[in-house]
């Protein structure tokens, strides 16, 4: 069974900058803009584990991208 979220963001740059930089680092994590600010859209699955999740949040991190 999969699960979806929408993590909030906060960025200083372009969102498909962000995005095609996570994508050429493995990471294909959509960003989408909504009229409520822009979004880090995680979807999981029994594949997936808690590690893989961390990893992506100090990925974001790195990047300058926050929470809000």
């Amino acid at each position: 069974m999969g699960a979806l979220a929408a993590v909030p963001i906060a960025i200083s740059g372009n969102p498909l900058d962000l995005q095609k930089r996570l994508l050429a680092d493995g990471w294909e994590v959509p960003i989408p803009s909504t009229s409520s600010g822009l979004f880090v859209r995680i979807s999981a699955h029994v594949y997936n584990h808690a590690g893989e999740a961390d990893a992506l949040a100090e990925k974001l991190r790195s990047l300058g991208v926050t929470g809000r």
